[in-house]
């Protein structure tokens, strides 16, 4: 039986640890994304030779119009109430007491930061102080 508890602890950790660290890679090329700066290029109908967050910021200095509308939060909190379950439900991929159990033991280790190279070392790590 102590097999199937080390599959099933490997199992809640790759749950807890991975999306954690796939959402901070996703973050960060997001940021980097729309910070970029586009290479300038005479002739070309869209802007360029700025980041994207610019053109979108400032639309008018390029001929462009700012259809974005801002909702307001009580239509989107009415929208809300609609789905049956929770944003936390939504985006848990662990039970609360495993995720309670492996963020002491991530503090444990020294919280170190989540990144794609360290995923491994990480998850080697905390796994023996879970079992």
């Amino acid at each position: 039986m102590l097999h199937l508890a080390t599959a099933q602890t490997q199992c809640q950790l790759f749950n807890w640890l991975w999306p954690k660290i796939l959402q901070l890679c996703l973050d960060d090329f997001v940021d980097y994304w729309n910070n970029h700066r586009i290479r300038s290029q005479r002739g070309k109908r869209l802007p360029s030779g700025v980041s994207p967050n610019y053109i979108c910021d400032f639309p008018e200095r390029f001929g462009l119009v700012k259809f974005g509308e801002q909702v307001p939060q009580k239509h989107i909190d009415a929208l809300r109430q609609k789905i049956p379950r929770s944003r936390d439900e939504c985006y848990r991929w662990v039970s609360d007491e495993f995720n309670t159990q492996a963020f002491g033991v991530y503090e444990q280790i020294g919280s170190p930061k989540l990144k794609l190279v360290d995923g491994w070392t990480i998850f080697c790590e905390m796994l023996p102080l879970l079992q």
